[in-house]
């Protein structure tokens, strides 16, 4: 199993001519993406009739095909599991909802491994102070500075995900606003968009 995510080199992923240059070995017909609506609804995928996947902020399949979802700023997060893979786009009110409880659920069961890719890092997203009140219990992923409140959401994902009994779980250190290879919304107030894909190792088949 293997996972990637375009960068800003790769182009905007709202354009299907960037997707199709992005996958290369990949057909189009082969990837599902999620519909998303920035909330907690994880789906189980059967087969790529299905894409787009609407009302879904993350896919989980059994099957032998590839899953996506585009990100700008949110956390892609990719599961591998011995039969199954998936992957999510979570950014804070996917957490709040319960999107990693909800992707738990669905998965055949936690031996599985997680990553949690680049986005946004703590050091750029600053909160208000009700924001303590969404995520009570995960105090310890705020940091309090003289210029405001920022938030770790990758530490509020990594933390669920060990909580409901996944051990493996690697997180990238990359920031999205830091880094300039990444799209940013919160940086560039512009509305372009990276493409997370897990799917099989066949092939070799991007970069």
């Amino acid at each position: 199993m293997r996972f990637f995510l375009s960068e800003k080199a790769d182009g905007s992923m709202s354009s299907e001519k960037n997707i199709e240059s992005f996958l290369r070995g990949i057909s189009v017909d082969n990837l599902v993406r999620a519909g998303l609506i920035h909330g907690n609804k994880v789906k189980m995928v059967d087969s790529v009739e299905e894409s787009p996947v609407q009302g879904a902020d993350g896919l989980i399949t059994m099957e032998n095909i590839y899953l996506g979802v585009t990100v700008a700023d949110c956390l892609p997060i990719f599961i591998m599991g011995d039969g199954f893979h998936g992957v999510l786009h979570a950014g804070w009110r996917g957490l709040h909802s319960g999107i990693i409880e909800e992707s738990i659920k669905k998965m055949p069961n936690t031996k599985c491994s997680i990553h949690i890719g680049p986005a946004i890092g703590e050091c750029h997203f600053e909160v208000s102070n009700d924001f303590k009140d969404k995520f009570k219990g995960y105090e310890d992923c705020f940091d309090q500075r003289r210029e405001g409140l920022f938030l770790n959401l990758k530490k509020v994902a990594e933390t669920k995900f060990r909580e409901g009994g996944v051990k493996k779980v690697s997180t990238s250190q990359e920031c999205t606003f830091c880094n300039h290879n990444f799209f940013s919304y919160r940086r560039d107030k512009k509305k372009n968009i990276m493409l997370a894909i897990v799917g099989p190792a066949d092939n070799n088949p991007i970069k």
